[in-house]
Parts: structure tokens; C-alpha cells; sequence
């Protein structure tokens, strides 16, 4: 799944993030929709099928990333335990 991840990070945010190891994700069907989620980090959304799910969490987690790291002076305990799994995973592209 490491190569269906970093082709869905390329394609959304090319040259601003770079996956620097595997995110432990998960996906399940309900009913006629799935769910995704990366239960470590906390994060996790729905859509109409695996792709969708997938993908909505690809953008939700990248998003997250974004934020957190420009809110870095602000954040309680939780968003920066959130922050610190994140970069395990994630790097900005540009610094």
C-alpha cells in the first residue's frame, strides 16, 4: 500500500510533502460506503467506496500536517502528540 500512498501524496501536494515511511492505515467497508482511517494518529473519514475513503484520508492527513506544523506555538498536549506521530511519517518537501 506504501506505493498507492505516496502516489496519492504526489498527486495531491507535489513538491510540498514527502512520505518518509509507511502509515499504518486502515480500511473497512459499512454497507455501501467505506471507512479509512491512521488509528494512531486519530484520524479517520468515510466515502463511497475505497478509493473515495482513501483518498479523503490522504487529504485529511495531509491537511492535519499542514496545520498542526503551522500552529506549532499554539497546540495542547494531544495536537502536539498528533504532530510528533505525523512526522514520523511525513516531511515537508520545502524545509
Amino acid at each position: 500500500m506504501r506505493g498507492l500512498i505516496g502516489a496519492c501524496l504526489s498527486s495531491v501536494w507535489e513538491g510540498l510533502c514527502n512520505l518518509t515511511s509507511q502509515l499504518p492505515l486502515t480500511q473497512f467497508d459499512i454497507g455501501a460506503s467505506s471507512k479509512a482511517s491512521f488509528e494512531e494518529a486519530s484520524i479517520s473519514i468515510g466515502g463511497d467506496g475505497f478509493h473515495d475513503a482513501f483518498q479523503a484520508l490522504v487529504l485529511e492527513v495531509l491537511d492535519t500536517f499542514d496545520y498542526l506544523l503551522s500552529h506549532c506555538s499554539d497546540l495542547g498536549p494531544w495536537p502536539e502528540q498528533q504532530l510528533a506521530i505525523l512526522k514520523r511519517h511525513l516531511a515537508k518537501a520545502n524545509g
